[in-house]
């Protein structure tokens, strides 16, 4: 559906997409798809050429030419300082969104910058998997100044679908997303080592994940990743394991920089760093389930047969 405000003006607003990976991929054909004029940059040529039959793309931000927003999707704040610092330099675009999960003292930084410039940045790191970021429903964790926020406003809709929160100030954004994977590693790193016990003495993932998914003990981790990437053996969430490694890292970082002591959240990403000598920086971060599953010594899969049937792993 293309965004009605654009209509209106009768011009659409031209949008660069910066990082072309799955979900900068997916958020840019979203854009489209709402009625944007969208331009991705990507240095990969495999990255543009799954977009290029629907958008403009180029190899460098030197040539996004004239564009009315950013959208970051970057691999880590080093990236999102560099990409935001040229685009304030040598641009005059007056927005940048960084979707990437980043640091909080980056996007503070960056958004006093921009401030002085008379232009915005916000944080928006978003949570859910490629097929949400092609339909426009990702969730979003929004820091900024206020004023920026409303600014920011209506590509935020277009990416969410409205499904976006103001936490904060600059930086409360990055937060949030640190907040949330850490939790969602800790969910995860629990349901391999509980599940363990009920396939070990013989119960059928697909009842567990059934039975669990309706009572007290139900989590994403179980009503969303078991099923959608895990059960099914597909680990195509577009998540690399060495991102919810670092996120987890920088989580504890961040409570440690604040004084305050998580044991829990501590132990949970030291087991995650520990896998490293058994999954690759670029694999699919839910393979961490079945290898936390190995660890406890059982001898079941976490997964469906091949036909699904029930009562089965």
């Amino acid at each position: 559906m293309v965004d009605p405000s654009i209509q209106e003006r009768g011009v659409p607003e031209r949008v660069a997409v910066v990082g072309l990976g799955a979900m900068g991929h997916a958020m840019a054909l979203n854009l489209h798809d709402r009625g944007y004029s969208v331009i991705g940059c990507d240095p990969s040529p495999l990255a543009r050429s799954n977009v290029e039959h629907c958008i403009d793309v180029c190899p460098d931000i030197s040539e996004l030419g004239t564009v009315n927003a950013a959208v970051l999707s970057l691999p880590g704040a080093d990236e999102v300082d560099s990409t935001t610092r040229w685009l304030a330099d040598e641009s005059d675009c007056p927005l940048v969104i960084d979707t990437s999960t980043s640091h909080p003292t980056t996007s503070r930084e960056l958004a006093q910058l921009m401030r002085k410039l008379s232009r915005v940045f916000i944080d928006a790191p978003i949570s859910g998997g490629k097929s949400l970021a092609r339909e426009g429903l990702v969730s979003s964790f929004v820091g900024g100044y206020p004023e920026d926020v409303v600014v920011a406003a209506p590509v935020l809709d277009a990416l969410t679908g409205g499904k976006w929160r103001h936490m904060g100030g600059p930086g409360s954004g990055n937060v949030t997303k640190l907040i949330n994977n850490v939790m969602v590693a800790t969910h995860l790193l629990v349901v391999a080592e509980a599940f363990s016990i009920g396939l070990e003495y013989g119960l059928g993932t697909h009842d567990l994940t059934e039975a669990i998914g309706t009572a007290s003990g139900r989590s994403a981790a179980v009503e969303v990743n078991l099923p959608r990437w895990i059960i099914n053996g597909s680990y195509d969430s577009a998540f690399a394991y060495s991102l919810m490694t670092r996120d987890a890292s920088l989580a504890t970082d961040l409570a440690a920089d604040l004084g305050l002591s998580v044991p829990v959240l501590t132990e949970v990403a030291k087991r995650w760093k520990g896998l490293e000598t058994t999954l690759a920086p670029n694999d699919d971060f839910n393979l961490a389930v079945p290898a936390f599953l190995s660890e406890t010594g059982c001898g079941q899969p976490i997964r469906y047969s091949i036909d699904g049937e029930r009562g089965t792993t």
